[in-house]
Parts: structure tokens; sequence; C-alpha cells
């Protein structure tokens, strides 16, 4: 009974039913929408999409992070995700923003899609620093190496 009452008073409160013995409801003039705009994202299916980028592999340990276990931020990443083994990548947002899907291209012909979820003291400009549950010894042993970027998707 007391919701019947709520809804009833709301629609009396909006217009929408003009009196409580009127057993049908009037409807308002219809709202315009209006179209968003929104960022262009590049083509798929272009060659030329993909930029060659300088790779490293982190992991969530001290040496990578400065975190321990037990610290509360330790395996979150700056974007508050926590982080994810093929997914999560460390980037410079100023060239990949926080939150954008993008594929790397390893030498190999290797392709893995990935979330720029965290940002790093030494990841500037085209560089990317991907996520691992590697120890820090094999991460030392993977080193750098050039990969390409291909944008997926940014958010808006």
């Amino acid at each position: 009974m007391i919701y019947k009452v709520l809804v009833i008073s709301i629609l009396l409160s909006f217009g929408i039913v003009n009196d409580l013995d009127e057993p049908f409801i009037q409807y308002r003039k219809p709202i315009e929408i209006q179209e968003i705009p929104h960022k262009e994202l590049p083509s798929r299916s272009k060659e030329d999409d993909w930029i060659e980028f300088t790779t490293t592999w982190y992991n969530a340990g001290v040496q990578s992070t400065g975190k321990q276990p037990g610290d509360p931020a330790y395996g979150i990443t700056c974007s508050g995700r926590p982080v994810q083994r093929y997914v999560s990548a460390a980037v410079d947002p100023s060239i990949i923003p926080l939150g954008t899907w993008f594929e790397v291209r390893f030498g190999d012909g290797q392709i893995q899609t990935r979330r720029a979820d965290d940002t790093g003291g030494l990841v500037k400009g085209h560089h990317v620093d991907l996520y691992t549950t590697l120890s820090d010894q094999d991460i030392i042993k993977l080193g750098r190496s050039k990969v390409l970027i291909k944008i997926l998707d940014t958010p808006l």
C-alpha cells in the first residue's frame, strides 16, 4: 500500500497523472536525445596502426614496485585494479591513457591483449612494462625488447 501511495505521489508531482480519478495517463512531450561526441578509435585493420615500443617486465614484488606483501597497496595498480597476469601493463599515460586496451606484438609474432592499468617511475614515452608472475631473476633475464603496440580502445 505504501508503495502505491509513493508511486501515485511521484506521478502527480511530475504531472504524469493529472487527477487520481482520471483512468488514463497523459504523457509529456518526448525528450530530444542529443548525440554525445566520442573519441575516434583507430581502425583495427590497418597495418600502420602498429607503433614501436620498448617493453620490460615487472611483478608485484618489492624490487619492481617498492611494495611488500602485507602492504595494503601490494598488488594494486595506480588505477586501483589488482594486477592481473596477461592483462596489466604500466604505461606513460601521456602516450597511452590509463584504462586503454592495446595489443602487444612480440618479435616471434605472438600477440597479447593488455590494459593500461599502471604507471612506473621509469616508464616514459614509448615504453610499456608488462606485468608477470615470474620471479625477479627471470624478469632480469627477459630484459628489454622491441615490440609493436596497437591501440584497441581508449576510455571516454
